[in-house]
């Protein structure tokens, strides 16, 4: 059978939870520009508006995140993922199960919902939602649109509703899956997160780090200056934004030059 693939690398960009493919556009245009395919996956019931975010959960968009890989890796001899926060998390789990040429993960959580090993974020974090869910219950909950210089520092579009426990508890079991998995990612990986991430506790990078079998692991820890946000957007944030996107591209560029006969 004649084989139908460009002689080419294809880039698999998958979002975050709640996200949308707005937070990958600023990586996928670069890359373009140097020359490379790029494909934003949007994940289902996300994107601006939504009304039916809480139907799908993490499986849903493991599986239509494999979709998208499997068919982008038929038209092309190699394949990089690039993922943020839960993008992250799902390219992992795509790069522990594929022949990836690459993998790029920002801002990625491989622990959710634990008492261990942060607890005190964690609990943290159960506050905030318990808050949040309460009042939903209660109809006193108004859609979070951040703040006016929040978002000038760090753009976002996507989901604004309230979180979903069914949905954080699929993303829990979705973390422990992978992190049994992580000894299978064996493609060279970079692995960028900023030192102070309010939402994803920092030493999730080198818990990644740790696990994979890679012999090329590189770690890139950000710090970011100001004090408003959560130091979470990498992919938008005026601090970090540029240089996410030249360390995204750089590496390609090697994993290309490294896979040339």
């Amino acid at each position: 059978m004649t084989d139908r693939r460009i002689s080419g690398t294809g880039c698999l960009l998958v979002h975050g939870y709640g996200g949308s493919t707005f937070e990958m556009e600023g990586i996928a245009a670069a890359l373009e520009r140097a020359g490379f395919a790029s494909r934003m996956v949007a994940l289902p019931g996300h994107g601006e508006g939504y009304a039916n975010f809480g139907d799908y959960g993490f499986p849903h968009w493991l599986a239509h995140a494999e979709k998208e890989y499997r068919a982008m890796a038929e038209h092309y001899e190699r394949v990089l993922l690039v993922g943020f926060s839960m993008g992250g998390t799902i390219s992992l789990n795509l790069a522990s199960r594929y022949p990836v040429a690459g993998i790029v993960t920002l801002s990625a959580p491989v622990f959710t919902l634990g008492l261990w090993p942060w607890p005190m974020a964690n609990l943290k974090l159960y506050g905030r939602i318990a808050v949040l869910e309460f009042r939903r219950l209660l109809g006193l909950h108004k859609h979070h649109h951040g703040g006016e210089t929040s978002r000038d520092i760090a753009p976002w579009k996507g989901y604004r509703g309230p979180v979903h426990f069914r949905q954080l508890a699929g993303m829990h079991k979705g973390c422990k899956t992978l992190r049994a998995l992580l000894p299978g990612v064996i493609a060279p990986i970079l692995i960028i997160q900023d030192a102070r991430d309010g939402l994803v506790y920092p030493d999730n990078a080198w818990a990644i780090a740790r696990r994979v079998s890679s012999p090329d692991t590189r770690v890139i820890l950000t710090r970011i200056r100001e004090s408003v946000t959560s130091h979470h957007m990498l992919t938008t944030h005026r601090e970090t934004a540029s240089l996410v996107e030249e360390e995204v591209v750089r590496f390609c560029k090697e994993k290309t030059l490294d896979r040339r006969p």
